[in-house]
């Protein structure tokens, strides 16, 4: 994008330091391959300028080799959101089946979830 400064950083997020706080953090796909989610999602709210949004993604019920963490319902990413210090804004999740959602995580069907986050 012509005009937008990027900056690229090889470093562990949890040594960074920012010097400015960010509106939009985005992490897509990237919870469940963490063995304790929550540290990473604090770590995004302290980085998150006041009225600034945190975008991310994450399966319900998809257990594999590289997922360390296994969202097993809505009510856990809640919950884990809460803990966090986070507030769902907008949220979308989607069965891989196009089935009830309910039904999908009585049945332990993946999921597709989506969330638009805010500070409490």
């Amino acid at each position: 994008m012509d005009g937008i400064p990027v900056n690229f950083y090889n470093i562990d997020i949890f040594n960074y330091i920012p010097s400015v706080k960010y509106d939009f953090i985005s992490m897509c796909e990237i919870l469940e391959h963490l063995e304790e989610p929550l540290k990473l999602l604090q770590k995004a709210k302290e980085m998150l300028r006041p009225g600034g949004t945190i975008f991310i993604t994450t399966p319900i019920n998809s257990p594999a080799l590289d997922h360390l963490f296994l969202f097993e319902s809505r009510s856990v990413i809640h919950s884990l959101l809460q803990k966090a210090g986070l507030k769902v804004e907008k949220e979308l999740a989607i069965s891989v089946y196009n089935m009830d959602l309910d039904e999908a995580e009585k049945k332990k069907i993946p999921i597709d979830y989506f969330a638009s986050l805010s500070t409490l």
